[in-house]
């Protein structure tokens, strides 16, 4: 299966924000964030549908869907709504329908969500971020296993060592359930933890991102897809693809895959994230 990340172009996606700045003007705060999020929820139905109807089975939920959940000032409004399961009511029932038409969903919290710091602080909030994620997964109905993963990467550009590993395993060990059997490692595209590192450290599954790989590599491409798919123990492994903007190794990702790369692409079994600028408009080219 193939999917894109949490907008969509061809559907027109409308989900709202706001600032720090300007919920701090609001006289009733609570009540603009509830009408925030509500209609996030209901967006998010109407994408779904959209996805069915597109063929579209496999969709990235956007961790940004309640503004300032975390800020330590207004979480309490957020922590209030998940309250009222009613508020999840529909948004859940249409959640249901898309994974029983065949559909699956993920989320990627930012990069800044990390539990390998050496500062306790970036940790606490790193494994607060990974709990609201899998509380919301849980409203929503979503398995607690991999099929519905949670994806963040161990760290940003820091070496593959034993120091490391150890802070994130005695951090793993503060999760709940509820993020233990969801979570996931990806592959990154600078510093030490690549495929193999991963799997040395921990026994957790790998998100093989094939554009990662080829800009930070030890190993094959071949060695490094086979790898992530053995850590993919209880489900279907779901990976992710995209194109460098100028060079097979930007990082910078392209609007669309290069025509070497759908061609890859249409070879491969697994499921697919496509993380190109174009979205869903992407995935749509790939399949006509």
């Amino acid at each position: 299966m193939l999917g894109y990340c949490c907008i969509s172009l061809g559907g027109e996606s409308k989900f709202k924000t706001t600032t720090l700045t300007s919920i701090k003007k609001e006289n009733e705060p609570k009540q603009k964030l509830f009408r925030l999020f509500k209609s996030n929820l209901e967006e998010l139905s109407r994408i779904l549908s959209y996805n069915t109807t597109n063929n579209l089975p496999l969709y990235r939920i956007s961790s940004s869907l309640f503004p300032l959940w975390d800020h330590p000032e207004y979480s309490k409004y957020f922590e209030e709504f998940c309250e009222d399961v009613t508020n999840f009511a529909t948004v859940k029932n249409d959640i249901l329908k898309y994974l029983e038409l065949g559909g699956r969903l993920s989320t990627h919290p930012s990069q800044f969500c990390v539990i390998s710091s050496s500062k306790e602080q970036t940790n606490i909030n790193g494994i607060k971020n990974l709990e609201v994620h899998a509380k919301t997964f849980d409203l929503f109905g979503l398995p607690r296993n991999h099929f519905a993963p949670i994806n963040i990467h161990i760290s940003n550009g820091t070496k593959a060592d034993e120091n490391t590993a150890s802070i994130v395993k005695s951090n793993i060990d503060k999760l709940s359930e509820g993020v233990k059997s969801r979570l996931v490692f990806e592959n990154e595209d600078g510093g030490g933890w690549r495929v193999e590192n991963i799997k040395k450290h921990f026994d957790i599954p790998i998100t093989f991102d094939y554009h990662h790989h080829r800009c930070n590599n030890t190993i094959s491409h071949e060695d490094a897809i086979n790898i992530a798919v053995e850590t993919w123990k209880d489900t279907t492994p779901l990976f992710h693809i995209s194109s460098g903007k100028k060079s097979p190794t930007d990082r910078s990702h392209s609007d669309y895959l290069t025509d070497e790369d759908a061609d890859y692409l249409r070879q491969q079994k697994y499921d697919w994230d496509v993380e190109v600028k174009a979205k869903d408009l992407a995935v749509l080219k790939i399949l006509s």
